[in-house]
């Protein structure tokens, strides 16, 4: 469930990307692009039950939320505001999984 949960949190992200760059800013474009992949990734990685990849994810989602709050602190757009918010929420996700993960091979 984790890889799904992943991959299509990086569909979003990249949809997002894609969105920034129709209104002009290539920077969206490379930095969502970026993180889409660092994503997919991670994903694919938690596919096949490597424990790295929850990992890169719960950091690329971390680092993802930080932008999107600073940017929405910068402009106030709903649209920040809502990537915020379900960044912080995929971000808290990542975080219980961890915590069930270490929870989990503790002696």
């Amino acid at each position: 469930m984790n890889a799904y949960v992943t991959l299509i949190y990086s569909l979003l992200i990249l949809a997002a990307a894609i969105k920034g760059s129709i209104q002009g800013s290539f920077i969206s474009l490379f930095a969502g692009g970026s993180f889409s992949l660092l994503l997919i990734a991670s994903g694919t990685m938690m596919y096949f039950q490597k424990k790295v990849g929850l990992y890169l994810a719960l950091g690329s989602t971390f680092a993802i939320s930080i932008v999107f709050l600073l940017r929405y602190l910068k402009g106030h757009s709903p649209l920040h505001a809502l990537l915020t918010i379900l960044s912080g929420i995929i971000l808290c996700y990542f975080l219980r999984q961890v915590c069930r993960r270490e929870k989990a091979s503790a002696p």
